[in-house]
């Protein structure tokens, strides 16, 4: 048939092995992370952390891990200025429960990662599957 196949865009969950694959094989498309396995990955890092029940229970820890759950919907160049300001701003009791979350987040979102892979501010479709 001789078609080239050149998806302008591709999105994907967040396996590091994928990312480079994704990258090597079609380097000219975007390649995007899926919005809700960024917050699968954000959520199984708070249950890592052991802080599943404080998220559940207090309203103060669940609305710090819920406003980092929502950085992806940002304009991309507000996204680190909006993440140190939460780091900055958390109440201290939070910010202490929290610290290796917000670490976490530091190390692989914000310098790991890089976040034009996982903003979805401009994207209609944030997910690679409606019925998530």
């Amino acid at each position: 048939m001789g078609r080239t196949w050149k998806p302008e865009q591709i999105m994907s969950d967040f396996e590091t092995s994928l990312i480079p694959a994704v990258s090597a094989e079609f380097p000219e498309s975007a390649h995007k992370g899926c919005y809700f396995h960024f917050n699968q990955c954000m959520y199984r890092r708070i249950q890592l952390l052991g802080l599943a029940t404080a998220y559940s229970q207090d309203e103060s820890v669940r609305s710090c891990c819920r406003k980092l759950m929502a950085l992806p919907l940002l304009p991309i160049q507000e996204v680190k200025t909006s993440f140190y300001n939460l780091c900055a701003t958390a109440d201290p009791a939070v910010k202490k429960q929290l610290r290796d979350l917000f670490l976490y987040f530091d190390d692989y979102w914000i310098n790991n990662i890089s976040i034009e892979m996982w903003n979805v501010h401009d994207y209609q479709h944030r997910t690679n599957n409606i019925c998530e």
